[in-house]
């Protein structure tokens, strides 16, 4: 019986590399620490925020995203970090990792105002970065009109002093659609939206 286990388990391992394919010319082994995480549609491609070795302009790890593929046993480096004294264009910090219902796009944060972190995405295949608004990412819409848009919480202020913070629905341009809840309970309006 033990003999016909050992056989079972080795066709289960070239069957399963047999399905992941090939590894890429660039991948490489991560000398990162894992931070965030998403897996794409399908399973067989899993994005990372990693911690790496050494520190950005602020003191904070450094990091970068990464597609681990093959079983995680490879990596690609989609993107490092680079400080920017333009905050739509600092590109240290790197949080709340999401992706795309169609698994093209990343989306991400990264340290800005103070008030405020900006909102990133990032293009898989080209690996382009684009600035898409300020704030805080509460999802990406799954599914129905609004999907692929992102609901965003923002900090904004009164005219005659004060502040609030609300969701509002962006399009991954960064587009402003408009005003999808004056509470920031995410768990209420995500899932209204297709999620």
């Amino acid at each position: 019986m033990k003999k016909y286990s050992s056989i079972i388990f080795i066709m289960a391992i070239l069957m399963f590399i047999m399905e992941i394919g090939h590894v890429p010319a660039n991948a490489q082994t991560s000398s990162g620490t894992p931070v965030e995480h998403v897996v794409a549609p399908g399973g067989n491609i899993v994005y990372y925020i990693m911690s790496t070795p050494g520190n950005d302009s602020t003191g904070q790890p450094k990091l970068e995203i990464e597609a681990g593929m093959n079983g995680n046993s490879s990596f690609n480096i989609l993107l490092t970090s680079s400080p920017s004294d333009d905050p739509k264009q600092n590109l240290e910090g790197f949080s709340k990792l999401s992706l795309s219902p169609d698994g093209k796009t990343l989306y991400f944060q990264t340290s800005a105002w103070v008030t405020s972190d900006a909102i990133h995405s990032l293009d898989i295949a080209t690996k382009k970065v684009s600035y898409v608004t300020d704030g805080e990412i509460a999802c990406v819409v799954l599914a129905g009109q609004y999907q692929g848009d992102l609901i965003v919480q923002q900090h904004k202020y009164f005219v005659q002093g004060g502040s609030y913070d609300d969701l509002y629905l962006y399009e991954p341009t960064g587009h402003y659609i408009g005003l999808v809840s004056q509470d920031t309970d995410v768990s209420k309006v995500c899932p209204s939206l297709g999620n």
